[in-house]
């Protein structure tokens, strides 16, 4: 008689296989978006410097144009936070940029962050009224761990509010089949019971 071994895997061990996985693969996406090349490199090289919590890994998108940055956003639907110049190709190009991200493309969840070396371009309080964004900062007072927790605290919070998107996707899915269930099966037309 042949003897086979089998091995299990419990619910359990496979759950917390695949959640060990998932998060060694986890990846937040910042943009900067910088028409100064030595700032945006020492800005990039700030951000590499950043060691996030769980193994999750930083992937760091650069533009240098309000355009290039238009283009990054297409072809990433996934980015977290945007690191936003706001004095570029002209005084208001990163204004009309934010704009652009939240009503053109459609784009609520992306957290902004403005970063300008010319506040008196466009004023804090009265930009902070206008736009939907997130934080203002002055370039001179952006030191590495002001950097590293605006970067960390707007990432978790870009992730905690995608999750809450993705699971009120998934309640709309829900609720959409109970419908279509329950317009098949109306009480109305069930036969009336002997």
């Amino acid at each position: 008689m042949v003897k086979s071994t089998y091995s299990f895997v419990f619910l359990e061990e496979k759950d917390k296989s695949q959640k060990d996985s998932e998060q060694l693969s986890k990846v937040w996406k910042v943009l900067s978006v910088e028409d100064d090349l030595d700032y945006q490199n020492a800005l990039v090289s700030s951000l590499e410097a950043l060691i996030l919590p769980n193994n999750i890994q930083l992937k760091i998108l650069t533009a240098n144009s309000a355009f290039e940055a238009s283009n990054v956003l297409s072809a990433h639907k996934d980015i977290g936070l945007i690191l936003l110049d706001v004095v570029m190709e002209d005084d208001d190009t990163g204004l009309r940029l934010v704009s652009t991200i939240r009503e053109e493309l459609g784009n609520a969840l992306v957290r902004i962050v403005l970063v300008t070396g010319q506040p008196g371009f466009a004023p804090e309080k009265e930009v902070m009224s206008a736009l939907d964004i997130d934080e203002y900062w002055n370039k001179a007072d952006l030191k590495l761990n002001k950097l590293h927790s605006i970067v960390s605290s707007n990432m978790r919070t870009w992730n905690y509010i995608s999750e809450l998107a993705d699971a009120r996707q998934g309640l709309k899915v829900v609720l959409d089949a109970a419908r279509t269930i329950n317009s098949r099966y109306d009480l109305a037309t069930l036969p009336a019971p002997y």
